[in-house]
């Protein structure tokens, strides 16, 4: 695998790093979506990947960025990764048929507050 990457990559690992410094966008506050929701311009799909699971920051952004996907671009479709059973519980709670938020914030207990924003 890794004699792939070189020959079609030829990347160094310094040539990645500023590649990685010149595109990064840092992330202090919701303002700072701004960048990346105006290069999504009218996208009509958007696709959120994650570099670790179960780091905090990263559901707290994911979470924002969700938001404004559908209060800002019209979004009305979210596929997120998860267990079957847990991801029947949140759509359920989502379509309204479920309103005891507490099986809900079970089912998402790393990051409660993501939400508030649906209800």
């Amino acid at each position: 695998m890794r004699h792939y990457f070189e020959e079609k990559n030829p990347l160094d690992e310094t040539g990645i790093l500023n590649s990685i410094n010149q595109h990064a966008q840092p992330l202090k506050n919701v303002k700072d979506l701004q960048p990346l929701l105006d290069r999504i311009g009218d996208a009509k799909i958007v696709m959120l990947g994650e570099a670790s699971h179960g780091t905090h920051e990263y559901y707290t952004w994911r979470a924002q960025l969700s938001k404004k996907l559908i209060e800002e671009k019209g979004f009305n479709f979210i596929a997120v990764e998860g267990d079957w059973p847990d991801c029947y519980r949140l759509n359920r709670f989502i379509k309204g048929y479920d309103t005891d938020s507490k099986n809900v914030f079970k089912v998402l207990h790393e990051v409660p507050n993501r939400m508030h924003w649906w209800q």
